[in-house]
């Protein structure tokens, strides 16, 4: 099982030019139209600057078998929050 994470995490990642930041990979795996498990995978991995493919897969392999997982920010869109009515008991 391991292997398969391996082999598509190094396609998703193929055209990446390293070394990258947490935040390219993921945008990479975007990009590639990874799947929803890889993205997840991806989504988990530590902030921090990737030397290259190896490392990335290294990592996803040690989060998985330690069990950790990293928080998700949230994000709001800020188009949704400018048309939302607001609430009448909010207005001054």
């Amino acid at each position: 099982m391991d292997r398969q994470y391996v082999t598509v995490v190094r396609q998703v990642l193929d055209g990446l030019r390293f070394p990258a930041q947490r935040w390219q990979v993921i945008t990479q795996g975007e990009i590639y139209g990874a799947d929803r498990v890889t993205m997840a995978k991806l989504h988990e991995l530590p902030v921090r600057l990737y030397v290259n493919c190896d490392d990335v897969t290294a990592e996803i392999l040690t989060t998985r078998r330690l069990g950790r997982t990293v928080a998700m920010p949230i994000v709001v869109d800020a188009r949704q929050m400018a048309t939302r009515p607001l609430d009448a008991r909010a207005r001054p």
